[in-house]
């Protein structure tokens, strides 16, 4: 859903389905998303420092290069998001029990943030600022898990 030209100052999205919605380079700094459905939504480069995005679901969110500085993100989903490359940013973000599995957080930075209790699973944490994060009880990648994940069957031989 494109929302290119849409002036979207003051606007309050608690509780709203933003699945797969374009907003790319928004200033949306100290927005409130609470509780909204934001699953494949592209939020590359945009500007969430301080924004409320607590419950949100973000699964398959695109977040490269987002500015997430201070956000509240407690409980969020950002399972398969994409918050790499361009280095997204969540210097004291509160993160506690959010669920970043599978996530590609390469070069992000989570300096002074708190991820106490988030899941961590199969993250790829390449290259990862960690300076002074909590990350008191993490979920940390389950080996099991993760080899049961990547399983797949041997492929047939079909005789002709």
């Amino acid at each position: 859903m494109p929302l290119d030209g849409a002036i979207l100052a003051n606007t309050v999205f608690q509780s709203c389905q933003l699945q797969k919605v374009r907003l790319p380079g928004r200033d949306l700094a100290g927005f409130d998303f609470q509780d909204s459905i934001m699953t494949g939504i592209d939020l590359s480069g945009s500007n969430l420092a301080g924004a409320t995005l607590w419950r949100c679901n973000l699964a398959g969110a695109n977040l490269a290069g987002a500015n997430l500085r201070g956000c509240r993100a407690t409980h969020a989903n950002f399972t398969e998001a994409r918050l790499d490359a361009s280095q997204a940013v969540f210097r004291g973000a509160n993160l506690a029990f959010a669920d970043l599995s599978h996530a590609t957080l390469r070069q992000a930075s989570f300096a002074g943030a708190s991820l106490r209790g988030a899941n961590l699973h199969a993250v790829d944490d390449t290259g990862i600022e960690w300076s002074h994060a909590d990350r008191t009880a993490i979920l940390p990648t389950d080996p099991g898990r993760l080899a049961a994940e990547s399983w797949r069957p041997p492929p047939l031989d079909v005789e002709e």
